[in-house]
């Protein structure tokens, strides 16, 4: 990106090209006057509702497997209301697992996950505990709050897909990558409770 009148960097020179133009950079929200506090995916005012279950659903479908409590910012909730939002998803779009051989941001490893049926590999408890109480995470979520969110996910188109993932920088190959993986766990998602599409193992991750 372009930084107009942007100084020379102590740090960070080395991203800097023509003077203004930076690479490789990240960006952060800058917030009001008001500090931000972190929320618990355990105890927050969400817990219980359609869109909450949506989201812990979206977690499982990226591979996030850095679901810390630092993660997660809440602005504004002093007077009630307020912002909820998950500022870190680097940990994601990779393989889950233990230290050894988790990733993210690797195309093959996010594919090979759920080379087998969406459902199967996608709640694979003994995976995710070793980094994450993802195991509880997504436990007890309806089918009727994880169809919805695929519902409103499959509104999406895949160029809208491809567009997120060529924003983010990945190359022409990875856009295709990803999109196509996407699309897939978005159908599944969409199927869900379907005689067809969802065995008796599949009903059992949602009880």
């Amino acid at each position: 990106m372009r930084v107009v009148g942007l100084p020379r960097l102590t740090r960070g020179q080395e991203f800097v090209s023509n003077g203004d133009t930076v690479t490789g950079a990240r960006l952060e929200r800058e917030g009001g006057n008001e500090g931000s506090n972190t929320w618990s995916w355990y105890d927050n005012p969400f817990v219980g509702t359609r869109e909450f279950n949506g989201l812990r659903v979206m977690m499982a479908l990226v591979n996030n497997w850095d679901l810390k409590q630092i993660n997660n910012r809440a602005t504004g909730t002093s007077g009630g209301g307020g912002q909820y939002g998950i500022t870190d998803l680097g940990a994601t779009l990779g393989r889950t697992g233990n230290s050894l051989n988790r990733s993210k941001g690797v195309p093959s490893d996010y594919a090979e996950t759920h080379s087998r049926p969406f459902f199967f590999s996608i709640f694979n408890f003994r995976n995710y505990r070793f980094r994450t109480r993802m195991e509880s995470l997504v436990k007890h979520i309806p089918i009727a709050d994880a169809r919805w969110i695929g519902d409103r996910l499959g509104r999406l188109s895949t160029d809208q897909i491809r567009d997120c993932f060529r924003a983010a920088g990945f190359s022409s190959t990875e856009v295709e990558g990803y999109a196509q993986i996407v699309t897939q766990r978005i159908t599944a998602l969409k199927q869900l409770g379907d005689a067809a599409a969802a065995p008796p193992v599949r009903r059992a991750l949602f009880n």
